[in-house]
């Protein structure tokens, strides 16, 4: 069965529709209107939620099942002017935030990895919602396809992506947690962290 993508509430789709919309009109006057043409809320595909596992949570070896809702993506355009667009959840209330637009390596990472996972029988023969997990202090972002009726979630780290997780392979999530567990532990506490999708 192909990949799910789900439906986002409202709120998501008003915060990116306004966000974008302020974009576009940003661009207008501007001689090359490639950009405001690029973020057409029209063009969003791929909806998904992005979840975040926090360093200390991992450390215990918590796993992804610590990981934490916080926002919504989508991509917008195609190659070689791949485009996502982001919002988060408030952390005072239910509001959705929008972040911008990004064109960087994740995204087209990201629709390369959709398209291997669809070969994969683990992936044919079941039923699997498109997640991202985000883990910032490892600078890891990996496709996460949650399971809708039996059998284990996977996981595809997105390019680029460090030792000892290999990006595009596919790993179920025990073998995964397995990994990020050791990852998180060795990882100093004293390095600036910064969002990597």
């Amino acid at each position: 069965m192909p990949v799910r993508f789900p439906s986002p509430p409202q709120e998501p789709d008003q915060a990116i529709e306004s966000g974008l919309s302020e974009i576009r009109t940003a661009a207008q006057p501007a001689a090359d209107t490639r950009f405001a043409e690029l973020v057409s809320f029209s063009d969003k595909r791929y909806p998904h939620e992005i979840f975040s596992a926090r360093l200390d949570d991992l450390r215990k070896g918590q796993g992804v099942a610590s990981a934490q809702p916080e926002g919504w993506r989508y991509l917008l355009g195609s190659a070689p002017t791949l485009t996502s667009a982001e919002v988060a959840r408030s952390t005072d209330s239910d509001e959705y935030l929008f972040l911008g637009v990004n064109s960087g390596p994740f995204n087209e990472s990201f629709e390369k990895a959709l398209a291997n996972v669809s070969g994969d029988d683990r992936v044919r023969n079941g039923d699997f919602e498109c997640r991202v997990l985000r883990v910032n202090a490892l600078y890891l972002v990996a496709l996460w396809l949650h399971t809708k009726a039996s059998g284990e979630d996977l996981f595809v780290p997105l390019a680029p992506t460090f030792s000892p997780f290999v990006a595009g392979r596919v790993y179920p999530v025990r073998e995964f947690d397995e990994l990020l567990t050791p990852a998180a532990r060795e990882k100093p506490d004293d390095l600036k962290l910064r969002s990597t999708l």
